[in-house]
């Protein structure tokens, strides 16, 4: 049996074997895997398996990256400092739930992964930051209630 192709005829898209956050320097925050986001549309198909998550908190589009962390002149490097529980396995279904005015609530076996390439986190529940204010990024610190985030 084949199996079903994309809307170019190419070969449909299917999960990595591996949930991934990778942390990119001064951007957003880019998810590939089994994805659940809340709030996407379900014509969204590529959100089904990839993902760019806004950071900086100034996004159009929350929880989506739109490139306003440019304009808004968002910094941070990426980097993890933190190491998680660890994971038995790496796939699986990965809820995504933006918190309202809050973290981005990842649920699921994840892999999260620096700025520099450094595989760093392991986990299954992580609170991450989506207001850009965190002193502890990509991990919430409670900053987005400080600073009055809305998720809008």
């Amino acid at each position: 049996m084949r199996s079903p192709s994309s809307k170019d005829g190419g070969p449909a898209a299917v999960p990595a074997d591996e949930n991934v956050a990778l942390v990119s320097n001064n951007g957003p925050l880019y998810l590939k895997g089994d994805l659940r986001v809340s709030g996407a549309a379900e014509d969204m198909s590529g959100v089904r398996y990839r993902a760019a998550l806004c950071r900086c908190g100034k996004s159009a589009r929350k929880p989506f990256c739109d490139n306003s962390h440019e304009q808004a002149g968002f910094r941070d490097y990426g980097a993890v400092g933190q190491e998680g529980d660890g994971i038995k396995i790496n796939g699986g279904p990965l809820e995504v739930s933006p918190a309202p005015n809050g973290p981005l609530v990842v649920s699921g076996n994840l892999t999260i992964v620096a700025g520099s390439g450094r595989r760093a986190w392991q986990g299954t529940k992580v609170a991450l930051c989506r207001c850009g204010e965190s002193e502890n990024r990509p991990f919430c610190d409670g900053a987005h209630a400080r600073v009055g985030f809305e998720a809008g």
